[in-house]
C-alpha cells in the first residue's frame, strides 16, 4: 500500500504515508538471531518479515519491498534502514546468483523425496518472483538520489550481485518465454516479477513473449 501510495503522487509530507513508512521501518530486524544464520553467522541483520513480529524469519521479498517502499518515499530517514536491508540482501544471495525467501544455498531438493516433505517445499531454492523482486529495488535504489549516499563499495557489490541475478533469470527462463513463480500465481507472478525487476534494472524484457497468450478476458 505505501507503495501504491507513493507511485500516486501522495505528497512526503503527507502525514498517513509518513505514519505508514515509519512503521514498516520500525518493523526491521535487527536482532542477531534466525535461522538464516546457520549458513550466515557473520551477517548483519537487516531483513523484514511478512509478519508483524517474527524475528526469526525475515524473507528476501519482503525485504526488497521494503526497500522499493523507502525509495520511492525520499527521506533521509530511511537511508540506514536502506543501507542495513541491502546489505542483508547481498549476504542472502545463492551461489546460482538467485534469492530464495528465507535461506541460502538451501537446494538440495532431493530431500523433496522423503514422504513427508510437504509437497516438495522441504528446501528452499532461488526462484524467479523472489529474485525479480530484489532486481526492481536495487535498480530502483541505483537511479534513486539515494545513491549519492551510498559508499562506493556497497554500489559495486549491488551491481555485481545484480550481474549475477540476471545470470540466474536467464539460466532458468522457459521456451515460451516465461518465469515460474513459487510464492504467488506461478507464471504470472513470476514473470511479472522479472519484468518489473528488468524495466527498473535495464535488463531487456526478456519475458514479453509471453503477453500474447492472455485470454480474452485479458488475465
Amino acid at each position: 500500500m505505501s507503495i501504491a501510495l507513493c507511485d500516486s503522487s501522495i505528497p512526503g509530507d503527507n502525514d498517513g504515508l509518513k505514519k505508514a513508512i515509519k512503521w514498516i521501518q520500525h518493523r526491521q530486524l535487527l536482532v542477531p538471531r534466525g535461522d538464516w544464520r546457520v549458513y550466515n553467522r557473520k551477517l548483519a541483520s537487516g531483513g523484514f518479515s511478512f509478519e508483524y513480529f517474527n524475528s526469526w524469519y525475515p524473507d528476501v521479498d519482503d525485504t526488497a519491498a521494503a526497500i522499493i517502499a523507502f525509495v520511492k518515499y525520499e527521506s533521509e530517514w530511511t537511508v540506514q534502514s536502506i543501507v542495513l536491508a541491502v546489505s542483508w540482501i547481498l549476504g542472502m544471495q545463492n551461489r546460482d546468483g538467485g534469492w530464495a525467501a528465507f535461506d541460502t544455498n538451501n537446494d538440495a531438493l532431493f530431500l523433496n523425496k522423503i514422504p513427508f516433505s510437504d509437497m516438495d517445499s522441504l528446501c528452499d531454492p532461488s526462484s524467479a518472483d523472489v529474485t525479480g523482486r530484489v532486481l526492481e529495488a536495487f535498480g530502483l535504489l541505483i537511479q534513486s538520489p539515494y545513491k549519492k549516499q551510498l559508499c562506493s563499495s556497497l554500489i559495486g557489490r549491488i551491481l555485481l550481485s545484480s550481474g549475477r541475478a540476471i545470470h540466474y533469470l536467464l539460466s532458468t527462463q522457459e521456451l515460451t518465454g516465461r518465469w515460474y513463480g513459487r510464492w504467488g500465481c506461478n507464471y504470472l507472478y513470476g514473470t511479472s516479477n522479472v519484468l518489473c525487476g528488468s524495466i527498473a534494472d535495464s535488463m531487456g524484457s526478456y519475458g514479453l513473449t509471453l503477453l500474447p497468450t492472455s485470454n480474452s478476458t485479458g488475465y
